[in-house]
């Protein structure tokens, strides 16, 4: 039953992030996004990766969660600084 519960949770938390990534994947940017909220954010999904593998071994619900995160911020990152067509400039 715990691990079904950390299922729903790791896959609404692995989810979280995609309607943002999707939405810079349509638009082509990821401008109005703050860049330390996205570095922060990354930089503490690999923290928990580390931590996970480190303390509990593979924990599938664990990782799925965070490797889609990472995947997620990837691509979010990617359009901060590498939008496409107008939105070209890239103000640091």
């Amino acid at each position: 039953m715990i691990t079904a519960i950390g299922w729903i949770g790791s896959l609404c938390l692995a989810f979280s992030g995609a309607p943002q990534a999707y939405k810079c994947c349509c638009q082509g940017h990821a401008q109005g996004l703050s860049l330390p909220t996205l570095l922060l954010w990354w930089i503490g999904e690999v923290c928990y990766v580390i931590a996970t593998i480190g303390e509990f071994g593979v924990v599938v619900w664990l990782l799925f969660n965070y490797f889609m995160n990472l995947f997620c911020i990837g691509l979010i990152l990617w359009y901060w600084f590498r939008p496409r067509g107008k939105h070209a400039k890239v103000n640091l």
